[in-house]
This record gives structure tokens, C-alpha cells and sequence, in this order.
């Protein structure tokens, strides 16, 4: 009977430890993308108003000129024009771009994966995550 409880309060500080050892993840917070996405609505509008030329369908970057404030304070590696829309690269590797892709609302593509890049949703048709192979 001793034993027993001896090995039952053994098991309840064992547990009691992995429970305060382990770090629990926090919850992911909800972003407000609206902000963002009136920015690369700008960004496109500087950008096409400039008359810089650009094939469609091609990543073409946008000097840090055209970018609107919110763009700016998210510290893109660069930023692309995509037939109208806006592409932020945050982190680059190797082989890699990766970042946010902005449908900006007066653009007719909406994007689609291929072998070259994919877009994972955030907002529905308008917000992505995207990785641009090199």
C-alpha cells in the first residue's frame, strides 16, 4: 500500500514536470492584410503610372521608388510587378524566393501554380504565401 502511493505520487510529479518543461506553441495571431493590400494596390499603380515596359506574365522588379509606405515597413528582399499584382520576396535561398503574392483587385490573373512557383492561400483570391524557384 505504501508502495503504491510512493509510485503513483512519483508518476504525478513526473508528469507535473514534462507539462511545465514542454513550451507550449502560441497561438498564431490573425493579421489584418487589408493595410498591406491597399499598399501593393498603390505599389501597382506607381509602377504602371511610370512607364516602364514589362512583357506580361514576367517577374519584373520594382524599384524601391514605387513602393508604398507598407510595403516599405515589411522589409522585402525586393519586390516584384506581376501582371498587375505584387510580389514581396522576404526570405531567399539558393534556389529559392519565397514571400507574399497581393492580387491587386484591377489585375485579370489570378495566380496558378506551375512548375516554377507556388502559391498556397491566405486570404481566398487575394492574399498568397508563394515559392519562386530560381
Amino acid at each position: 500500500m505504501m508502495n503504491d502511493r510512493f509510485i503513483i505520487t512519483c508518476y504525478f510529479i513526473l508528469i507535473c514536470l514534462l507539462i511545465s518543461c514542454t513550451n507550449p506553441k502560441k497561438p498564431e495571431e490573425k493579421r489584418d492584410y487589408g493595410p498591406l493590400i491597399e499598399a501593393a494596390f498603390e505599389t501597382s499603380l506607381n509602377f504602371n503610372s511610370s512607364g516602364i515596359g514589362r512583357p506580361s506574365g514576367v517577374f519584373v522588379e520594382v524599384p524601391k521608388d514605387f513602393w508604398a509606405q507598407e510595403i516599405k515597413d515589411e522589409n522585402p528582399i525586393r519586390v516584384y510587378a506581376h501582371n498587375n499584382n505584387i510580389a514581396l520576396v522576404l526570405v531567399e535561398t539558393e534556389r529559392t524566393e519565397q514571400g507574399l503574392y497581393i492580387y491587386v483587385v484591377f489585375s485579370s490573373y489570378i495566380p496558378q501554380n506551375d512548375d516554377e512557383i507556388t502559391y498556397t492561400t491566405i486570404i481566398e483570391d487575394t492574399v498568397y504565401n508563394f515559392i519562386r524557384k530560381k
